[in-house]
């Protein structure tokens, strides 16, 4: 499989994160977001953040647990926060050097989302 790195940023997510040539686009992603299951060329962080998008709170901590990346640790963050453990929620952040979310929910998935897919 090929693989590149690329470097997202969208107002202070900078991240390193290995992908796959053949994946999908941001459009392509959010519309299968409307299917009932996930398409089969998605990487890992992808997959999660589908689970993300279907409130699968579960689904999404399992896949992004036992990835470490930058990208992996916001995404991890971003769902301690949806939980509302905080603490744990403040450590990802660390993890992922950000800083904590104070915006909606949606909002902050929504700008990981798109510094995945730029």
């Amino acid at each position: 499989m090929v693989n590149r790195d690329r470097i997202s940023s969208e107002r202070g997510y900078f991240c390193f994160y290995s992908k796959r040539f053949n994946l999908m686009n941001h459009n392509e992603f959010m519309k299968s977001t409307k299917l009932s299951t996930p398409p089969n060329n998605m990487d890992r962080i992808e997959l999660a953040l589908w689970y993300a998008v279907k409130d699968n709170w579960e689904m999404a901590h399992s896949i992004v647990q036992d990835i470490n990346t930058d990208m992996a640790y916001l995404v991890h963050a971003y769902l301690h926060r949806v939980e509302g453990d905080l603490d744990n929620a403040q450590f990802w952040y660390n993890c992922a050097r950000k800083e904590s979310s104070s915006e909606s929910f949606k909002s902050e998935l929504n700008k990981i989302i798109k510094s995945v897919f730029i």
